[in-house]
């Protein structure tokens, strides 16, 4: 057991680090940046229904946004 507790940031990143490595590309969001759904490649994104505040975004993006917070 470690000593210490894992920080939000950290928990967010480990998150979607397991959806990267599991080679998925793309994700549906929430306002709050909750993932939703993982797609792999772009045109399965093109038949998903988009609610409002949610968007479809790259992950490596959204990963890079939360590693620079």
């Amino acid at each position: 057991m470690s000593m210490y507790r894992k920080s939000a940031k950290q928990k967010q990143l480990e998150y979607l680090g397991k959806y990267l490595s599991n080679g998925y590309q793309f994700a549906l969001v929430d306002e709050l940046g909750e993932v939703k759904s993982a797609y792999l490649y772009q045109y399965e994104t093109k038949h998903t229904r988009v609610l409002k505040g949610q968007k479809i975004v790259k992950l490596k993006e959204l990963f890079d946004s939360v590693l620079s917070q």
